[in-house]
């Protein structure tokens, strides 16, 4: 909720007026500064961890292993390695712009944005670090592979 400034319409002159449009002002700010950065760590990492999966992918291939996961088996079959890439790369890029929309979204002030936009990052970190644990377990993996 935002307080509207002196002489706007819809102000009411009263001391906690005062007191509280620029704290909320400067706290809205801060927040929403705050969730650009975060945002931006979140969809880097997320990009890397695509990137490992990736990469731990096509060594395993190489070393003739079979992939595990259905729906990238049935990609890397329909379209091979570089399929495989452009999906990866395409959902890194549909992330951020949910991520980003949500972001815009709160700073235009909607209602409800500050919960669509914690739900969207906190969606991208629950799946980043989900991410990161399944490459790890593939990296290790990989060490047991003789070629």
């Amino acid at each position: 909720m935002t307080i509207p400034p002196p002489g706007s319409p819809g102000a009411h002159l009263d001391a906690g007026w005062i007191f509280s449009w620029p704290r909320c002002s400067f706290v809205t700010a801060l927040h929403t500064d705050i969730g650009h950065r975060a945002s931006i760590v979140w969809i880097a990492l997320l990009g890397a961890i695509e990137l490992t999966d990736v990469l731990t992918t096509a060594m395993g291939q190489a070393r003739g292993a079979i992939e595990a996961m259905p729906v990238s088996a049935a990609v890397i079959d329909s379209g091979g390695m570089m399929l495989f890439v452009v999906v990866k790369l395409a959902l890194v890029i549909l992330v951020a712009g949910a991520v980003l929309l949500a972001l815009r979204w709160m700073r235009n002030g909607h209602p409800g944005a500050d919960a669509v936009f914690a739900f969207t990052l906190s969606s991208v970190r629950v799946a980043t670090v989900a991410l990161a644990v399944v490459s790890l377990h593939n990296a290790v993996l990989l060490t047991t592979l003789r070629a």
